[in-house]
This record gives C-alpha cells, structure tokens and sequence, in this order.
C-alpha cells in the first residue's frame, strides 16, 4: 500500500505515528511528581543515626509547620529565574543576583546565604555575596568544589549546616539571633550546584526518592537544569541514604516509630529533651554574624 506522506492521520503516516507513540508515552509514563509536584508534609520520621544530618532536637525545635509547603501550582514567568524561590518555609533557592539583594535578604527573614562554587578562579567573585549579606547582618558561608562528584561527596556535611544554622535548640540558637532562621542556597545562575544540593537535603529530611525531591524543586523553581550526570550522582546518593536508613531500621526494636538514638529505640520527635543534643559546639556550628567555609579542603565525605 502507499503511503501518504502528507496525510495528517497517524494511520497514512509512519512519521506521525512515531510522533504520536512518543506523546502517547510521555503522557503515560515517567515521574508524576515532575508534572503535578505535591504539597510537602512533614516527615513522620528521620531514621538515621542521631546527629548524622540533624541535630536530635531538630524536627521538635521548629515544629510541623516549617516542613509543610503548598503545592506551587504552574504560574512560573521567565523573569522568576533572576529571583530566589521559597522551597520550604527555611529553605530558599536562587541565583546569585538574589543572594546580593539586600532588600530582598531583609524582607524574607534570611539569616544565612551559603554559595556553592566551583574552584575557577572567577567564582571568588562572581558567585559571592559576602558583602551583601554584611550589609543584612547575617551569616555567609561557601563551598568549593571540583565538579558534581565533589558536590556529592559534601552533601552530609551540606544538609547539616543547613539543618544546624536552622535549628532552634539551645546547642544551636544564641538570644541574640532571630528565632525563626532560614537558609538561601545559591550558585550563579541558581539552576545547577545549588538546586542539585537544595534536592538531596528534601531527599534527607522527607525520605523520598531523588526524582520526588527533584520534582518538588522544579515545582517552585522551574528553571533548575539537572543534567544525566548530576542526577546520577543524586541516584548514588539515594542508594546511600538507602542502605543507612536500612542499617538504622535493623538495629531498632520491631513495632516502633520515631526517631532513632543510641540505646537502639526509635522516639517519636516530641520525646526528645534538651538534654539529648547538650554537646559542645565545634567553631563551625557556633552562631555567628558571618563566617565563610572552605568545605573542599575536607576529605572523607
């Protein structure tokens, strides 16, 4: 039989049934969370060794509200990339430009800018918003590194500081700071090295899966870029996060729920007392006006 070449139905032409068959499974296939991202609710537990990537009294001293965060919904403009977006009620993800908008940094309560670089020399400067954040009265902090796979390698250490400079408990909390931080995580364009670390700390803090975190992300920033290679790395990191959730839950006695601690037993977030996270801060973890850190230069993460 011939075929029609211009014949606009997909049965007279096998270019447009191809087309059709990839739309047909596009539509059906893939990841939801990337189409229709949900509202994020908190997590009904952190089963991971105490101290590993929060402090224990981290969920308790903030309180289910700050890890409640709406459905975005699809009302994203082009002009949204120069600006930073709330992720969750703590947590901010932007461009640098953002990062260096003082008016900006005081009207959303930004306590902590933190800069994710790469190790070109330009980045000391055009991925830097020391001075901006002098002028708020906050902290700011940076990492360098090589490329993805450092980035990868640091995200423990990342995902705590995040956690640690929110955190509303005595061990991290001074008087003299405002009681309700948050954090905005940026790189230049805010689309890459911030937006890959911003998706494992949702990977950390929920449970969920990388593509349910990315979802969530692209859901408030539709900008971010996360090529084959980063989400990789992520994939290595959920495998990892896996296996030590698993390790947690064997050790734990059957038929309880909660947090995990040291003598074994899981304790809902509401059982800890301030007296689970009294230990002595580290220079880093102090309160401070503004402090800037070479992460790179640690090994073993």
């Amino acid at each position: 039989m011939e075929v029609d070449p211009m014949s606009p139905s997909p049965e007279g032409n096998p270019a447009r049934q191809s087309l059709a068959s990839i739309h047909e499974f596009a539509a059906s296939n893939t990841y939801p969370e990337l189409q229709h991202p949900r509202a994020l609710e908190p997590p009904g537990s952190h089963d991971y060794h105490p101290g590993h990537f929060t402090c224990p009294l981290f969920f308790q001293s903030l309180g289910d509200d700050s890890f409640r965060s709406e459905s975005p919904g699809f009302h994203w403009q082009y002009e949204l990339r120069r600006e930073a977006q709330r992720i969750l009620p703590f947590l901010y993800l932007g461009p640098t430009s953002a990062a260096r908008n003082i008016a900006f940094l005081k009207e959303a309560g930004i306590t902590c800018v933190l800069a994710i670089r790469s190790n070109h020399p330009s980045h000391e400067f055009t991925v830097n918003a020391d001075k901006a954040a002098a002028a708020a009265g906050i902290e700011s902090q940076h990492v360098k590194v090589e490329d993805y796979h450092e980035l990868g390698r640091t995200f423990p250490q990342l995902v705590r500081l995040i956690s640690n400079h929110v955190c509303r408990c005595r061990t991290h909390s001074a008087s003299t700071l405002p009681a309700e931080k948050k954090v905005l995580v940026f790189c230049e364009t805010g689309n890459e090295r911030s937006a890959s670390l911003v998706i494992a700390y949702l990977m950390v803090i929920y449970n969920i899966q990388m593509h349910t975190a990315l979802g969530h992300v692209q859901g408030r920033r539709l900008c971010i870029n996360i090529d084959f290679s980063m989400r990789q790395i992520l994939l290595s990191f959920e495998s990892i996060l896996n296996a030590q959730r698993d390790v947690v839950r064997v050790s734990q006695s059957p038929g309880k729920c909660g947090i995990y601690v040291a003598d074994g037993v899981k304790r809902p977030h509401a059982k800890y007392s301030e007296d689970d996270c009294d230990v002595e801060m580290g220079e880093a973890e102090k309160p401070a006006k503004r402090q800037n850190l070479d992460l790179s230069c640690n090994p073993g993460l």
